[in-house]
């Protein structure tokens, strides 16, 4: 299965290699080599052909939500929902705004600031702003950080700030399903008023619900030179240990009342608990590539243990990378996906 997994990647990276988007008349032309590399029955062949179809496919989709040349510089009216969460020390907030209604042309999520708020937002709200946009844009600086391509791949279509207007105003309480989003929102926020004005603040956010606004440049560069950079956020290491503490807590479940009776053993135990525990993790963290990646592993190891199957841990690495390709076709845009899969790739070869 690894193979499999490897090589619809390798479809994806064709495909963001390319300086401009096929038209779409060769999707015909696509579509016939994969008929003729199924009837000719090579795996490989139509795993990189379909990669390359599912990454452009989404590609066109995400190209096509961002902000019209003539809308820059405007002032449009927007409605829509707070999808991430705000630094609460932050007097200039910025925030996500996922769109329900606003001009035609104005992509469906957009990044902005509100300076000198006089309301706080909270997440999962909904807000009616009058904003002027920016279409998406960086500086191509080499070794820099790539603004421009952090927009595309969180698929947001445009950042810009919101007007000082009398139509800013809330609309809507927070709905259900931003239940977790306010979850991680309130964690952040208690942690933040248990431990008060302290340098460590973004370390304990970023360990607790995998929010890292708060952290200080300089512990960003300590980090980045130990290379522990990865270690500042919820990540495969601390989803790993929550499911297997959780699963040998499941175990325990065969000495309930009735257990035998209903053939529950330990090793059903261990799987729903360590399943459970991977899942709720998961969410705190924000479901970031890494935590895609060990909640699919562990996901399929549990599976594995539930039929009392043997599964080598390379397809288990082969079916998580073909599941977080499927799920975000752009994953192969951000470093950290290439370090959490090449890390366990190496240590798989490695033993």
């Amino acid at each position: 299965m690894w193979r499999i997994g490897v090589a619809f990647l390798i479809g994806h990276c064709c495909l963001h290699w390319l300086p401009g988007l096929p038209p779409w008349p060769y999707a015909v032309l696509l579509a016939a080599a994969i008929v003729v590399a199924g009837m000719f029955r090579s795996v490989s062949i139509v795993a990189i052909l379909c990669g390359f179809g599912w990454a452009w496919i989404h590609a066109q989709a995400r190209i096509a939500d961002q902000l019209p040349p003539q809308l820059e510089g405007r002032d449009l009216l927007v409605v829509g929902s707070i999808v991430s969460i705000l630094d609460g020390r932050d007097l200039d907030p910025q925030f996500e705004l996922e769109v329900d209604a606003a001009d035609p042309g104005v992509p469906r999520r957009l990044r902005l600031t509100w300076y000198d708020a006089e309301l706080r937002p909270q997440p999962g709200e909904r807000w009616q702003f009058v904003v002027r946009l920016k279409r998406r844009n960086g500086f191509a600086n080499p070794g820099g950080f790539d603004y421009e391509g952090y927009l595309f791949r969180s698929g947001i279509g445009a950042s810009g700030y919101i007007r000082d207007d009398d139509r800013n105003t809330k609309l809507d309480e927070p709905q259900m399903r931003y239940a977790v989003l306010r979850a991680r929102a309130w964690l952040a926020a208690r942690i933040a008023a248990a431990v008060g004005e302290t340098s460590m603040l973004g370390i304990l956010q970023g360990l607790a619900v995998g929010d890292t606004q708060a952290m200080l440049p300089a512990q960003w560069r300590v980090f980045a030179a130990t290379g522990t950079t990865h270690l500042m956020a919820i990540s495969g290491l601390h989803i790993s240990m929550i499911a297997m503490l959780a699963a040998m807590a499941g175990g325990a479940v065969v000495r309930l009342p009735g257990a035998q009776r209903l053939r529950i053993t330990a090793v059903h135990g261990q799987a729903l608990a360590g399943v459970a525990a991977a899942i709720g993790y998961s969410l705190l963290a924000g479901m970031s590539v890494p935590t895609q990646r060990t909640l699919l592993m562990l996901c399929i190891y549990f599976a594995a243990r539930w039929a009392r199957r043997t599964i080598g841990v390379g397809n288990v690495l082969g079916w998580a990378l073909l599941g977080v390709l499927l799920i975000d076709p752009f994953a192969p845009l951000a470093v950290g996906a290439w370090l959490s899969f090449g890390a366990v790739a190496i240590i798989i070869a490695a033993t």
